[in-house]
């Protein structure tokens, strides 16, 4: 058996339909199928009854989800023994800037941060142990639990020295990016709109004047000024590990 197989077999009791959790892994729908005929055969046993809408799971199923469970989390807290003894945080590039380093309780010498864009966040944890996860995306797994629900204050900021509403809005490329979905939302069609690949690379086209974008505001402290006196807030997740 392939640790990799108790992987994939968590992912869809949790999500209870093959697509969902190829999705989350990463890897074709083909591919999960055959790796879970395999795990079955290998036990000697059907884990789930296929359906049009998902997955049905068997008595055997639930039993070897708890046996799944209990070695994954055996195995992740041994490697972290052997790894460091720091804590492991996970957040994204966002957050990492505005939450994450103006915050005291993440100290870069007993914490290790790790940044991923918004998108890529469920995936990551897929395959690496967190102690705790900072996330605009809600999490649907039995791995981590809610410890604590915030706000971001978000405007639409320009540089100081710029007066002109005629430049284009700036967004993330990143699809899963909360400010790229705002941005969207609140501009007009006839608003010229660019992406970009990066936050840092927003913020630093903003800075020299070449363009506008949604961004927290606490930046009008750092030589940002707000187009206008909306504000708004978007929310963010704070995951602990059981």
């Amino acid at each position: 058996m392939d640790l990799k197989d108790l992987t994939i077999f968590k992912t869809i009791y949790e999500t209870t339909t093959l697509n969902q959790a190829s999705k989350i892994l990463g890897c074709t729908q083909s591919n999960i199928t055959a790796r879970l005929k395999k795990l079955e055969y290998e036990f000697k046993t059907t884990f789930f009854i296929r359906s049009y809408n998902g997955v049905k799971i068997t008595e055997d199923g639930v039993k070897f989800y708890k046996f799944a469970l209990e070695t994954l989390n055996k195995i992740n807290t041994l490697k972290q023994g052997f790894i460091n003894q720091k804590r492991k945080v996970l957040t994204s590039e966002l957050l990492l800037r505005f939450v994450v380093i103006d915050n005291p309780n993440y100290s870069l010498t007993t914490t290790d941060i790790e940044n991923k864009k918004t998108g890529e966040i469920e995936n990551e944890l897929i395959h690496n142990y967190y102690d705790q996860v900072i996330t605009f995306n809600s999490l649907n797994s039995f791995d981590y639990q809610l410890s604590r629900t915030e706000e971001l204050a978000i405007c639409l900021l320009q540089t100081s020295f710029a007066n002109n509403r005629n430049l284009p809005i700036l967004i993330n490329r990143d699809k899963a990016c909360p400010l790229r979905k705002l941005s969207i939302e609140q501009t007009s069609n006839d608003k010229k709109m660019v992406e970009i690949d990066s936050l840092e690379n927003i913020l630093h086209l903003v800075k020299i004047g070449k363009g506008i974008a949604f961004l927290p505001q606490s930046l009008t402290e750092q030589g940002y000024k707000a187009v206008d006196k909306t504000v708004y807030s978007i929310q963010y997740y704070q995951y602990d590990h059981k």
